[in-house]
């Protein structure tokens, strides 16, 4: 019984994030516009409350497009990019909580992505939902 219990859980795990990817390929990836893919998408399932970390490295004299779009039950989810140090360098819900943000690098450094999943009342069922993270790039002085 134990056995068939964990290969449900794996078959129902598989069949979530297949559905998190088609998600984020039909919502997330037509926001990077005319940035390229750095080839992977970030994909996670969240609740309510949740907080996740993503480190990314990004180079010199690039100009990039971070990408977060959450599903609707999440509601509005945060994004902030912080350094090395702990810095805030952006903040979306100072932006007016958009999808994607463009920014320049002078410097090639490791920044750390961190999603905030807002809070339901206590009284509110928490629900599931997929958040995709993608990094677009493009050489500075590239057309946008």
């Amino acid at each position: 019984m134990k056995n068939l219990s964990l290969t449900l859980l794996f078959f129902i795990s598989i069949r979530a994030f297949s559905q998190c990817d088609q998600f984020v390929g039909q919502e997330c990836s037509p926001l990077l516009g005319s940035y390229n893919n750095e080839g992977k998408r970030n994909i996670a399932v969240l609740l309510p409350g949740d907080t996740a970390q993503l480190g990314v490295m990004f180079y010199k004299n690039h100009s990039y497009r971070i990408v977060v779009c959450a599903q609707q039950s999440l509601g509005k989810v945060e994004f902030r990019l912080l350094d090395n140090q702990g810095k805030l360098l952006f903040d979306s819900r100072q932006h007016n909580d958009p999808k994607y943000w463009d920014f320049n690098t002078q410097i090639t450094q490791n920044l750390l992505i961190q999603l905030i999943v807002p809070s339901v009342a206590p009284n509110q069922v928490a629900e599931t939902g997929c958040v995709g993270v993608l990094v677009g790039f493009k050489n500075m002085g590239a057309d946008k």
